[in-house]
């Protein structure tokens, strides 16, 4: 089988990083957000999209 050597190589990175938090998401999670804060300026803020309150979606044009 073929082999991609950056895909090995970010899995060997994934997994020593993960492995740091004993693979704990919200501890990664946190670890993330805590590295993100000196560099909110180069951050992309999205609100949520509200679900239209529409019941009929596709608009009639008579």
């Amino acid at each position: 089988m073929w082999k991609d050597e950056i895909v090995e190589e970010v899995c060997k990175h994934r997994e020593a990083y993960s492995s740091q938090f004993n693979y704990d998401l919200d501890a990664i999670v946190a670890d993330i957000k805590e590295k993100e804060k000196p560099h909110q300026d180069r951050l992309v803020s999205r609100e949520a999209e509200k679900p239209s309150t529409d019941k009929n979606p596709v608009s009639s044009t008579k």
